[in-house]
């Protein structure tokens, strides 16, 4: 096996796996819609009031009260009330190791001495 191809797992790891597939799964259900994976990249860095988070994103007030109810839900976020205002932060630290990845797959701006 040379050593950029992955090990397989050992028998107790794929027990561990496949006790945790439906977990992983549901987990990833909630990131495959494309308006909370949005909503999750904005919030990621620091807490966003729902205001902010409708002028940044472009998301009208039903849309974006129905994602956020969602991930609540899920227990993915996690809300602060100051004054009138409702501020939404990530709750679940496997959603930050998560962007973190889909940031630097998807967002990251390429080093212009790297090779494309």
């Amino acid at each position: 096996m040379s050593p950029d191809t992955p090990s397989l797992p050992d028998d107790r790891a794929l027990a561990r796996l496949k006790d945790k597939a439906p977990e992983a799964a549901d987990l990833l259900r909630q990131l495959a819609n494309p308006t909370r994976l949005l909503i999750l990249c904005h919030i990621v860095q620091k807490e966003r009031a729902v205001g902010e988070m409708e002028r940044d994103l472009g998301l009208k007030q039903p849309g974006l009260s129905q994602q956020l109810a969602e991930l609540r839900q899920a227990g993915l976020v996690k809300t602060r009330r100051e004054s009138r205002s409702i501020y939404y932060s990530i709750a679940d630290d496997r959603v930050q190791g998560i962007m973190g990845m889909l940031h630097d797959i998807f967002c990251a701006v390429p080093d212009d001495n790297q090779p494309a």
